[in-house]
């Protein structure tokens, strides 16, 4: 299991996906660590790319083979709300762009039961902007054992609680 900078968030993708049902995941920010996961335990993978056209290539190019997998490329912090997704994502993935990632979690609320993201111990990325919680029906785990942060939110309060137990 990768320990870089690039991969803390594996423990917890590595986690949900061994104990608990996710067939169909929409991801912001393919890359070498969370991509090759979804394919292997998930029926149906959406990648978007929002950062570099040239990353969007290489990612296509690795994994199209894949009958489960697609790309998009929107290079925006705003273009996500204009593509489609797969209806009723099991868990959404939030690692793409830095002016965005708040808005893609809040977009998603009550739309996906596990909401996952990466670097939230970052303050650039402005997680101030974050509108969910408890009152939408989340719960919030935040592992802080690498270092960046990954924090998950879920209406599944069992998974929240199975979170405690990952190293």
């Amino acid at each position: 299991m990768s320990r870089c900078p690039y991969g803390t968030h594996l423990p917890i993708l590595t986690h949900i996906l061994l104990n608990h049902t996710i067939n169909n995941v929409i991801e912001f920010g393919p890359g070498h660590n969370s991509t090759p996961i979804f394919i292997k335990k998930c029926k149906k993978v959406q990648s978007i790319e929002m950062q570099n056209i040239a990353w969007y290539r290489e990612i296509k190019e690795k994994y199209s083979a894949n009958q489960n997998f697609s790309i998009d490329c929107s290079l925006s912090a705003t273009g996500f709300y204009e593509l489609e997704y797969i209806e009723n994502p099991d868990l959404v993935f939030v690692d793409g762009h830095a002016d965005s990632r708040p808005e893609v979690i809040n977009f998603f609320k009550g739309k996906a039961p596990i909401i996952v993201t990466h670097d939230t111990n970052t303050p650039v990325l402005r997680w101030e902007r974050l509108d969910i919680g408890e009152t939408d029906g989340y719960k919030r785990f935040d592992y802080k054992k690498l270092d960046p942060y990954t924090t998950v939110f879920s209406t599944n309060y069992q998974l929240i609680k199975s979170l405690t137990n990952v190293i």
